[in-house]
């Protein structure tokens, strides 16, 4: 397994377990006890989410012109930073913090931080992550990585149950014991920082981690690429013969050509370059496909944003759980993330990558709905139909492995960072939308916020049909078409 994978798993692992304890669910309880108002919780949420947003976008420009390991040593420091802001917010003993109007405005200067470090760390660590796969093998280690990070979702809140256990119901919805549990999360928060000081890009991948019909031409200055597009050679003459086998699902091809000398010959033509062919018979195009899935993303992303900072005051306020109880539905929600996870990879096998997204989306989009509309109703019993439907719902989040291996596997390497930007305001926890979840709730309640949630996912689902006729069933690694000095092309499976 190549250096930098390791290294972008193990920041994961650790990433997600420091969060686990206190961004879940103890920041947004700690939020509301000190302020007394869901909608400052939501501004603050808010806030981190946009500076996140716009640090992602300049991230993602620093990442595709420069080197992603010096792009990543600077968010370090930048997360540093955001632990050193959250603790003087938390425990500072100046007098002026003696305020809690003062203590949330350090918070809020600490969260715009978080928001900064996130935003930078999501684009480069996705980008030197995808340059460092090859390409073929990427739903794979996505996913792998998806469990990782989701093993350690599950840590972090079992950490967090046990410091709130050690209190009586009462107190563990106290501010000095959601402090002390924030406290503990965010010092953890230091490991991963300094893990980002060791991702090196002189360990990514040739052309092996290139995109998809990729062609390169060789000169005596070495090999570059020439783009995306199918272009004959001068004088080829083109009839496509296929062969296609259902069960490999494979063409075998050929073309008969005429080469500079006026003689024709036959040659074979690779799974890409037929793709390239027949990319011309569709309406969307295959340089379409990255534009389309982010565009799906950020719908997705708004609505959730909306919605998921505030499910442990719903979980506190409507179905009266303490702190440990909505620590042990996260980690519930973690274990049923994982194990999704893998049924989501093993149908995209079966039935591809983009029908295997938008079954599990869809599903979870009409529970989410669901759930809005049995909350407006019902009034005992809740969480018996609650739960279910509420961890259903996260199916949308169970695609998120899939649907980025078809993404990396469809951009090229100078402009991953570009696309990986978006990333940060469409990933489970992104909370920039938040601001309007707080007054949704506020005004109309919890049920209407869900239901305009699963609207927007829907729509979202919806988006992701145009790429059927488009992506391939099948997972398949780059094969470079390499044209030579004398005009000939030679196939190079890099597999």
């Amino acid at each position: 397994m190549n250096r930098n994978v390791k290294i972008a798993i193990l920041f994961a692992s650790l990433m997600n377990l420091s969060k686990g304890i206190w961004a879940f669910t103890t920041l947004s309880l700690y939020l509301k006890a000190l302020t007394n108002k869901t909608s400052k919780v939501g501004f603050a949420e808010g806030l981190q989410g946009c500076v996140q947003a716009i640090f992602a976008f300049g991230a993602g420009l620093l990442v595709d012109s420069t080197r992603r390991d010096s792009v990543l040593k600077v968010g370090g420091i930048i997360g540093l930073l955001a632990v050193a802001t959250t603790l003087l917010g938390l425990v500072g003993q100046f007098p002026w913090l003696s305020s809690s109007d003062h203590q949330y405005a350090v918070l809020l200067i600490a969260l715009g931080l978080w928001g900064c470090f996130q935003g930078i760390f999501i684009t480069a660590v996705d980008s030197i992550f995808a340059d460092s796969v090859s390409t073929g093998e990427r739903t794979k280690l996505y996913t792998f990585r998806f469990v990782i990070g989701a093993i350690s979702n599950t840590t972090g809140p079992f950490i967090a149950l046990c410091l709130f256990s050690y209190h009586d119901k009462e107190h563990q919805t106290s501010l000095e014991t959601l402090r002390d549990v924030f406290v503990v999360g965010v010092v953890l928060n230091i490991i991963p920082c300094i893990v980002l000081f060791l991702f090196n890009d002189d360990h990514s991948l040739g052309i092996d981690s290139e995109p998809h019909f990729t062609r390169v031409s060789s000169s005596s200055n070495g090999v570059t690429r020439s783009g995306f597009d199918y272009e004959p050679l001068d004088g080829e003459n083109e009839s496509v013969n296929s062969n296609n086998n259902s069960e490999q699902e494979l063409h075998h091809l050929s073309v008969n050509c005429n080469n500079h000398g006026g003689n024709e010959f036959s040659r074979s033509l690779s799974l890409q370059e037929y793709s390239e062919i027949e990319d011309n018979k569709h309406f969307v195009k295959h340089h379409h496909v990255p534009g389309i899935l982010v565009a799906s993303d950020i719908v997705s992303g708004l609505g959730s944003g909306m919605t998921v900072k505030f499910f442990p005051l719903y979980f506190r306020e409507e179905l009266d759980f303490s702190p440990v109880h909505i620590n042990a539905v996260y980690i519930a929600l973690s274990v049923f993330t994982i194990l999704t996870s893998f049924l989501v990879h093993r149908f995209s096998n079966h039935i591809g990558r983009i029908q295997a997204s938008l079954l599990f989306c869809y599903v979870g989009a009409a529970s989410l709905g669901t759930m809005g509309v049995l909350d407006g109703f019902l009034r005992e019993n809740k969480s018996l139909f609650i739960l279910p439907l509420y961890y259903l719902s996260a199916l949308v989040h169970s695609t998120r492995p899939v649907k980025k291996s078809v993404l990396m596997d469809f951009t090229k390497k100078n402009s991953r960072g570009f696309y990986n930007s978006f990333d940060s305001i469409t990933r489970f926890g992104w909370s920039g939308s938040a601001v309007v979840g707080g007054l949704v709730v506020d005004h109309f309640g919890y049920y209407n916020l869900f239901l305009i949630t699963a609207a927007l996912q829907a729509v979202s689902t919806s988006i992701l049909v145009l790429l059927i006729p488009v992506v391939p069933v099948r997972e398949i690694p780059v094969i470079t078409v390499v044209d030579d000095d004398n005009g000939e092309r030679d196939i190079v499976d890099t597999s």
